[in-house]
């Protein structure tokens, strides 16, 4: 990221910014992943940095709003699926993305 731009938005020197992502050992601080471009996390409601981010995890806290609950009641929707109590076992349909669009052979 440009350093201006850096200090502008997010109080970060490129010695900082460079620090952070040393300490991550280039990664997401999620899931894990090298980070290719970097995002700079930060609470919404105070500037809070909390690290660097892969664009897909940061735009997923975005999504949840920054709501640690919201992000355990995904999880353990993942992890305990309701259809799978609801219809006494576990059920399973075509794999990958579904869509409606037909296919070009």
């Amino acid at each position: 990221m440009e350093p201006r731009r850096l200090m502008k938005l997010f109080s970060l020197t490129p010695e900082d910014y460079k620090t952070i992502f040393k300490f991550q050992q280039g990664f997401c601080a999620i899931c894990e992943r090298p980070l290719k471009k970097a995002n700079v996390d930060h609470r919404h409601t105070d500037g809070l940095i909390r690290g660097l981010l892969c664009w897909i995890c940061n735009k997923m806290l975005g999504l949840a709003r920054d709501n640690p609950e919201f992000l355990r009641r995904g999880a353990g929707y993942l992890e305990h699926p309701p259809a799978i109590q609801a219809l006494g076992a576990a059920r399973f349909g075509r794999p990958g993305r579904i869509t409606n669009k037909s296919r070009k052979k």
